[in-house]
């Protein structure tokens, strides 16, 4: 069944739907076969009335309350005369005055068997499985005339010529699927596929456009020639027309488009359509010929099958493509995050004065947060947090090279300050090319166990309290410029006391901007109130207590990293 209801079948034979619209038509296509046969003029008004009752008692009565019913209606004209037949799902029975001219002639039921008897001279119903049947014949006073030899002869040219295209049209789709199974790449493939199409449709050019997510195109094309011009980077204005309502184009009177349009050479032929993938739009495919033949119509599903093949070898690549980028990120994450973890320490230098435990929390596999902690040759306790600008693996090997560097400058750990300076000046290069930044914090912390030097390049200030305190007070130092933003910064120290039991906290922003339930950010002020409620006792418990407190208080899932560094002056008891 075709798009409008109706199949022609073979010789003078349709199949409807029961629509009372498709009885004209049927009506024309049977007057013009008898035309050319040469039936008498004279007979057409009686046959015409008599074939309508036929064709609407069908549609009315036989398919009632069966829109999807089928009806068929053929007929023949030989010698032996005309015979019509029309059969529909229903039943029916004919009265025995059926065939009689009703009591109200001017009625509009009742009179149908009247006027198919009027003309034909027998008339048969047939009631079986497929429904109800009605033969009707008349003897023609005159012979059909032979056919039209020359219009058979076309008409067998062309179907000889489908059936060709078919069987050319699946050898080319077994080649094409061989292709997809044995190229590298979908420009490969593409490639091959517009050689293979050019050859088939022997045409001049074919080429292909497809659109990259910058809204460019990358054009690949098949020429016969190499005097023949390669597309033009831009849309002609026929392509914008397909591109636009993605419907497919075929030409055969390109030499009507501007004169200023590329693809009006191809006067003998010119097809183009849209290369798509369920709906999204992919690209166009352009094929044109000088000479020949106007394109048939099973060259043109030709060029569609190859264009929605297209389509779906152009997304299978890309899927695949985004999967091996992705599994190749997850790779180079796993390792980064390997490497990030072996540059957190494992344990903690020990001091007869000094306690110190960590603990970093990153949100993704690898995060921008770091922290380290170091015995000086000197007896000094180097303690560093930083947080890089950024996640993943630049981050992560910006934290190493911060680690390296620092560990290599340990002469300067009894003076933070110009150990920040140092590093700001080895690392600036490097942090200005990726257009990145690091905060940090250095606390050194002095052999005899009473005070501490603070050096800060724009991070969180420090916070401390000793239990039993309601809040921790924030532990102000000097400087607030990143690393990586001015290579020659000045650093300056802090110098701190620290009294006994006194808990010293090194944090970084993704502790304080938290967000509740409510939406609200927990802020420095609030994570002030909340360390000391957190502690535990024990300091090597307390920086993991105070992680596992906050995912307790955060509304979504963790979108920063979060470090805690604790260090205490340990109780005279210790």
């Amino acid at each position: 069944m075709s798009g409008d209801g109706l199949k022609f079948r073979e010789g003078a034979e349709f199949e409807l739907l029961p629509n009372l619209a498709f009885v004209e038509r049927m009506l024309r296509e049977m007057q013009r076969y008898l035309k050319e046969l040469g039936f008498p003029e004279e007979d057409w008004p009686q046959l015409q009335l008599a074939v309508a009752e036929c064709l609407n008692n069908a549609i009315i009565h036989g398919c009632s309350d069966q829109p999807d019913a089928i009806i068929r209606f053929r007929w023949a004209w030989t010698g032996e005369g005309l015979t019509v037949q029309v059969r529909d799902p229903g039943e029916f029975t004919p009265p025995e005055d059926w065939n009689e001219l009703p009591e109200d002639p001017l009625a509009e039921s009742g009179r149908g068997g009247y006027l198919i008897s009027q003309y034909f001279e027998h008339i048969r119903h047939e009631n079986n499985e497929r429904g109800h049947e009605i033969t009707l014949t008349k003897k023609i006073s005159h012979q059909p005339l032979p056919p039209n030899i020359a219009a058979v002869e076309d008409e067998l040219q062309m179907m000889t010529q489908d059936l060709s295209d078919s069987y050319e049209s699946l050898a080319a789709m077994f080649n094409i699927s061989a292709l997809l199974a044995t190229s590298k790449t979908f420009d490969e493939f593409l490639r091959n596929v517009l050689g293979r199409l050019r050859n088939l449709l022997s045409n001049d050019l074919v080429y292909a456009r497809i659109q990259q997510t910058s809204g460019e195109w990358t054009i690949y094309f098949d020429r016969q020639e190499e005097s023949i011009s390669p597309p033009l980077a831009v849309l002609s204005a026929i392509e914008e027309k397909v591109w636009e309502d993605r419907k497919f184009i075929s030409h055969d009177r390109a030499r009507e488009l501007p004169s200023d349009d590329p693809l009006q050479q191809w006067e003998a032929g010119l097809m183009l359509g849209p290369i798509s993938f369920q709906g999204t739009p992919i690209g166009l495919l352009v094929t044109g010929r000088r000479r020949g033949q106007a394109f048939t119509a099973g060259q043109t599903n030709l060029l569609r099958t190859i264009a929605d093949f297209v389509g779906v070898a152009y997304t299978t690549a890309e899927l695949y493509r985004q999967r091996e980028e992705q599994m190749r990120e997850l790779r180079e994450l796993e390792i980064a995050a390997q490497i990030q973890q072996s540059l957190l320490p494992t344990t903690f230098p020990a001091h007869e004065q000094w306690e110190i435990d960590g603990v970093c929390e990153s949100a993704r596999a690898v995060g921008g947060d770091f922290f380290d902690a170091i015995v000086s040759p000197t007896g000094h306790i180097l303690v560093l947090i930083a947080d890089v600008m950024g996640k993943g693996v630049p981050a992560a090997m910006l934290s190493s090279l911060l680690r390296a560097s620092a560990r290599a400058r340990l002469d300067l750990a009894h003076d933070p300050a110009r150990l920040l300076t140092e590093l700001n000046r080895l690392l600036a290069g490097d942090l200005a090319a990726l257009d990145m930044f690091i905060t940090v914090q250095i606390v050194s912390l002095s052999p005899e166990g009473d005070s501490m030097q603070v050096a800060n390049a724009g991070h969180s200030e420090l916070l401390g309290f000793t239990v039993p305190a309601a809040t921790a007070h924030e532990i102000a130092s000097d400087g607030d410029i990143p690393l990586g933003v001015m290579p020659d910064t000045p650093y300056r120290n802090t110098k701190v006391q620290v009294t006994t039991g006194q808990v010293i906290c090194l944090l970084t922003d993704g502790l304080y901007e938290v967000e509740d339930s409510s939406g609200e950010m927990l802020g420095f002020e609030k994570l002030a109130t909340l360390l000391p409620t957190w502690w535990t006792g024990d300091l090597t418990t307390f920086p993991s207590a105070c992680l596992a407190h906050l995912k307790l208080l955060q509304r979504d899932q963790q979108s920063d990293d979060r470090t805690l560094v604790a260090i205490r002056r340990k109780p005279l008891s210790s």
